[in-house]
């Protein structure tokens, strides 16, 4: 950025990295500074350190507790199943935390699914689970989908596609006037989409039975479908 540009740098130069200008100021590469001001805000919206007016997921945190909390918090501690004393709390959360650790420790040397391995002070290696049985009305649905659409080809999905939202219209010959008829037109785009979109190329779908050679699929993926008419 150039010095005249006045920006907030606590919390994101470190991510957009700077260097040392001959006036000794940093200098801050723009780009590098936009992701990391977006990165910080994301951050700091997840921890509610910010939050938007108005919005639900990421609103005003104070807005998360119940309007009457203070007055009724003895209630809503009791519903929680928590005790209000802070040093009662962390107490109870040490000792589940140190329960667990013991029972880890005590069932780890003699579990037959787990090992320690020597790799990189000690990996822990997890024995892969049995393979469960395939829930019945899963294999049903799999049946039922392979036998409505097993052979459906996505030939037929695009032009149904295209006859729903007309998407070839979008596509304008780089040439000043066009004289093929519109029908005709529209299945040699379709055929060149998919061709182009399923990599298998015009001179493979030229074989197909529509009646469009390759020196017609070659025109209109020239005349249409080139890298310099894609302006959308």
């Amino acid at each position: 950025m150039q010095p005249t540009n006045q920006c907030p740098c606590t919390g994101c130069l470190a991510q957009a990295g700077n260097s040392a200008g001959a006036d000794g100021h940093p200098q801050v590469d723009r780009v590098a500074y936009k992701l990391a001001v977006l990165q910080t805000v994301r951050d700091n919206l997840h921890c509610k350190e910010m939050w938007v007016e108005g919005a639900k997921r990421y609103r005003n945190p104070d807005e998360d507790l119940p309007q009457d909390f203070e007055m009724q918090r003895d209630a809503y501690y009791q519903d929680l199943q928590q005790p209000r004393d802070v040093n009662e709390f962390i107490a109870k959360t040490q000792r589940e935390m140190t329960q667990a650790l013991e029972q880890f420790n005590r069932g780890l040397p003699t579990h037959r699914k787990v090992t320690i391995t020597d790799a990189h002070n000690g990996w822990i290696s997890l024995t892969p689970l049995e393979v469960q049985p395939e829930p019945e009305h899963l294999r049903r649905l799999k049946e039922e989908i392979n036998r409505r659409w097993s052979i459906l080809p996505l030939l037929d999905i695009l032009k149904e596609t295209d006859f729903r939202l007309r998407l070839t219209r979008h596509f304008h010959s780089s040439a000043s006037r066009e004289t093929l008829d519109p029908i005709e037109l529209q299945k040699r785009l379709l055929l060149g989409l998919y061709a182009l979109g399923t990599n298998l190329g015009i001179e493979r779908i030229a074989y197909g039975e529509h009646g469009a050679s390759y020196f017609d699929l070659h025109y209109v993926r020239r005349k249409f479908l080139s890298a310099a008419r894609s302006n959308w």
